[in-house]
């Protein structure tokens, strides 16, 4: 594999703040180009190998190894490879976490908040603990306006309301999801509390194709015939049991 690198002369690049991706470094295109006709003597991209061959099985443990590292995740959260993006997380979530008679407590601030509420109106008992609607999400609740029902299956947040502009700053210790869009530096209060925490798209790479992270004591079967694909305990992390997901994610997402 060549070494050199494009000049900036030689290469145009833009300074990218669109909204989900990252803009990505030169080098790690220029690896991805030339990796792309030949992934590392196998003859073959990376988009045409085998998602139970070794050489992907490499590719997604060291992914899964690194974002652990970045990230300090712990070894009791299991770390698992989705795709769907965030729309799909909005049912999968409560799909294998909310537990039937218990409530999910979400804290509405926005147009994520929104559609996980949209998804829970199709059939989970659900309770919306706060809101700042009435201000046109001009700002997240405030500790005494959030009341939480005592006997939730969990409670949603979103860490950074993109399209509002507004941000925790702090999250209580109660169970609970976040729908982390940015910054991910959210992540590690929320694993210090034991909480489940659902990670999609923006800021990390390429968009759309959702990390979870979650103790791996939760993720039960709370829905009985629930679709396989929409199974977090069946996506396991190390042997690639549902394979094509997490390749496919990489793949089109």
């Amino acid at each position: 594999m060549s070494t050199t690198s494009a000049t900036p002369r030689a290469t145009k690049r833009a300074f990218n703040f669109n909204a989900g991706p990252a803009a990505l470094p030169l080098p790690v295109l220029e690896r991805i180009r030339e990796e792309l006709l030949d992934y590392r003597g196998t003859g073959m991209s990376v988009m045409e190998m085998s998602h139970r061959s070794p050489e992907f099985e490499a590719i997604n443990n060291a992914a899964e190894q690194n974002l652990r590292k970045l990230l300090a995740i712990p070894d009791d959260y299991a770390v698992i490879f989705v795709q769907g993006g965030g729309s799909m997380q909005f049912t999968m979530v409560p799909m294998n976490l909310a537990i039937p008679g218990k409530p999910v407590d979400v804290l509405h601030t926005g147009a994520w908040t929104a559609k996980a509420i949209g998804e829970l109106k199709k059939g989970v008992l659900h309770d919306v603990a706060a809101s700042t609607e009435a201000e046109k999400f001009t700002r997240v609740p405030r500790a005494d306006e959030i009341k939480l029902s005592v006997d939730a299956s969990y409670t949603h947040i979103c860490t950074n309301n993109t399209i509002e502009g507004t941000q925790w700053t702090a999250h209580g210790s109660s169970p609970g999801v976040a729908d982390v869009v940015c910054p991910v530096e959210f992540i590690d209060r929320l694993v210090r509390n034991g909480q489940a925490c659902a990670m999609r798209r923006h800021q990390l790479g390429a968009p759309h194709m959702p990390h979870w992270w979650l103790p791996r004591a939760v993720g039960g079967d709370t829905v009985p015939r629930r679709a396989l694909i929409w199974t977090a305990s069946k996506h396991p992390t190390g042997a690639l049991t549902l394979a094509a997901n997490p390749v496919c994610a990489w793949r089109h997402e």
